[in-house]
């Protein structure tokens, strides 16, 4: 009777990606290739190359690993680790597993060196994964369970996902189903739990595999056909001829239409996007097929094919089909060499030496000395019995006096971390009063130097009104007075005399914001922009969206020396022509909206002036918020925000 292979696909752990190529903008290689002839930048470019690699690493393995190599060329350190990565990777999809676990053992060399552990420690159940494929099994099981320990530590869920399925996987290759199952089935319930669909997708056919070794064929069919619709949704033909692959080989004994059929959609899939992953265990289920069918010749073919792909006791399954097949086809001379290389392999797998040992002992329990030598064994294991039970002692003893260090210790820990906690949050406390203080010390600061500049602001409006004003009227009758010596010369003098003396009333009233601010904020400002715009200096449009109401007198005369500041900016720097203040409110806030069409500026790069510190102390001091926006040649955009 033909045997089946062992029909559990391999999946590899990948470092911080998926190895399932997630639906991808198609035009992102055109662009990454765009960006890279734009870039001199060494370590840019490398980046851009690994990006590159990822994209094509399930669709031209060939070419990916061609991308990750240019990275690794650019010479940038940071990124060899990943490169080593990814050209482990493709080696791997590509069925080289020698190559691949050479550059994983560099990438973890290179991870570990730069104090990324958790990295060095993924890319390490990739080696795993490649081992597995040599049917180095025990060295794999090994690396997984060393990985997982570390990622359970870390409580890292979606790294011990990935485990739990390579150990399931393992598990499969050596025909142990329940452990296959049990690890299966923790993978996939982390899968769904966080969402990760591309690993549902390996973990599925996974499972419904064991499923069907176990007999349980309803619930591998249900978890095949949830695998073909989410390859289907996300349009991943690896996974898809993976499953199909599966699928023909639980219809191999019940449906062989129906095998068929799946088994040439995997076999069509795989050759037109160049996949390599799998064909072994593919042509094996073929081969075993048209076994079946009584179809040696084809049979022997396909099953010829396998053999270029199987490892380890996948292999000696193949050896025992083709011998099957050379037989039903009258080569009984290959029929024997294959069925001799496939017990070979098993003798090999179900240590040989061990077997033969058992005969051996059996052989001397039949002979006359079977007696002693039974004594002999009996006083061994009953030395070996007490020795045991001394050992275990012996550790319980051990265990007692470390879990009371232990316990010892843990309280000694935790009372000296409640101390020191004790200890910072006193700290904190004395450095949180300390800025209260100060932000206190500032805010009455900021008060009295407000207070200050308005006093004085007052005094110099009154002065000049009384003395410069009443100086100004004196000489305006002087005039009169000669106003019949020279009309013309009378008539100029009257002017440039009306002029400063409506200057004089002007510069009063700008200085004095206590007048301006008596009808409002926006009142105010209309003023200040009349006052500019007649003056022919700059033309400053005012806007009330929907500001209805007057404010704290304090907060208004605050905002208007605010926008005095900043208008005053833009007069000396900006070369602007239009200025657009807009005043509105919404949900207790009034939000002030200035822009300028000047020159603009960096923010990242001007030095702050006493301005614009003047301007960031008043509005903190109103707990609101303000955004200065600008770039060069763009003009300047300034938001200001206070509660009223």
């Amino acid at each position: 009777m033909p045997a089946k292979n062992i029909w559990i696909a391999l999946w590899l752990l990948l470092s911080g990606t998926s190895l399932i190529a997630q639906k991808a903008d198609p035009g992102l290689p055109d662009s990454l290739l765009r960006q890279l002839a734009l870039t001199t930048d060494s370590a840019r470019r490398a980046g851009i190359y690994l990006e590159l690699s990822g994209w094509h690493e399930r669709r031209d393995v060939a070419l990916s690993r061609k991308f990750a190599e240019m990275a690794l060329n650019t010479g940038t350190d940071s990124i060899q680790p990943e490169a080593y990565n990814k050209i482990g990777r493709s080696y791997f999809y590509q069925n080289q597993p020698d190559s691949a676990i050479a550059f994983f053992l560099r990438s973890t060399e290179a991870f570990e060196a730069r104090g990324n552990p958790n990295k060095a420690a993924a890319v390490r159940i990739s080696a795993g994964a490649a081992q597995m494929r040599q049917g180095r099994y025990q060295e794999a099981l090994t690396a997984f369970f060393e990985g997982l320990g570390y990622f359970e530590s870390a409580r890292d869920s979606m790294q011990m996902g990935k485990t739990y399925n390579n150990i399931a996987t393992i598990y499969g290759e050596l025909g142990d189903v329940d452990h296959a199952i049990e690890y299966g089935e923790k993978a996939l319930a982390i899968f769904r739990q966080y969402g990760l669909a591309q690993f549902r997708l390996i973990t599925l056919p996974n499972l419904a595999g064991q499923y069907a070794r176990q007999g349980d064929t309803l619930r591998a069919r249900t978890y095949f056909r949830e695998a073909e619709k989410l390859a289907g949704q996300m349009d991943e033909p690896f996974a898809l001829a993976r499953i199909y692959n599966n699928l023909g080989n639980l219809y191999l004994d019940s449906n062989r239409d129906s095998s068929e059929y799946y088994l040439n959609r995997s076999l069509e899939i795989k050759t037109r996007h160049g996949i390599e992953d799998g064909m072994g265990t593919l042509y094996n289920n073929l081969g075993y097929l048209y076994l079946k069918q009584g179809r040696p010749t084809q049979a022997a073919r396909y099953l010829e094919r396998a053999l270029d792909h199987g490892r380890g006791a996948n292999s000696a399954t193949i050896y025992t089909n083709l011998a099957q097949a050379y037989e039903a086809a009258g080569n009984n001379v290959r029929a024997l060499a294959s069925l001799k290389r496939g017990m070979a392999i098993k003798d090999s797998l179900m240590e040989a030496d061990y077997r033969k040992s058992l005969a051996e002992l059996s052989s001397k329990y039949e002979s006359e000395r079977m007696a002693a030598e039974m004594l002999s064994l009996q006083n061994n294991y009953l030395q070996t019995d007490i020795r045991r039970k001394q050992n275990r002692n012996l550790l319980y003893l051990a265990i007692g006096i470390l879990v009371l260090l232990g316990v010892t210790t843990y309280f000694m820990v935790k009372n000296a971390r409640r101390k020191r906690i004790i200890a910072e949050q006193q700290k904190e406390l004395e450095h949180q009063r300390a800025e209260s203080l100060v932000g206190e010390l500032e805010t009455v600061s900021l008060d009295s130097l407000i207070e200050g500049q308005e006093k004085e602001r007052q005094r110099i409006a009154e002065e000049l009104h009384d003395s410069l004003g009443a100086n100004l009227s004196a000489l305006k009758l002087y005039v009169e007075e000669v106003s019949g010596a020279d009309p013309v010369l009378h008539k100029k003098l009257r002017m440039a005399l009306d002029q400063s003396y409506e200057d004089l009333r002007n510069i009063s009233r700008g200085k004095n914001g206590y007048v301006l601010i008596d009808n409002g904020l926006v009142p105010a400002v209309r003023e200040i922009a009349r006052q500019l715009k007649s003056s022919r200096k700059i033309h400053v449009e005012v806007t009330n969206i929907d500001l209805n109401k007057r404010i704290q007198n304090s907060r208004e005369l605050q905002l208007f020396r605010i926008l005095q500041e900043l208008l005053t900016n833009t007069l000396k720097h900006a070369d602007a022509n239009q200025v657009s203040i807009q005043f509105s409110e919404d949900d207790g806030q009034l939000h002030v909206v200035y822009e300028d069409d000047g020159k603009g500026f960096d923010p990242g790069k001007v030095k702050k002036g006493q301005g614009q510190i003047n301007i960031e102390n008043r509005i903190r001091k109103m707990d609101g918020n303000l955004v200065v926006e600008s770039e060069p040649g763009e003009g300047v955009n300034v938001i200001i925000s206070v509660p009223i």
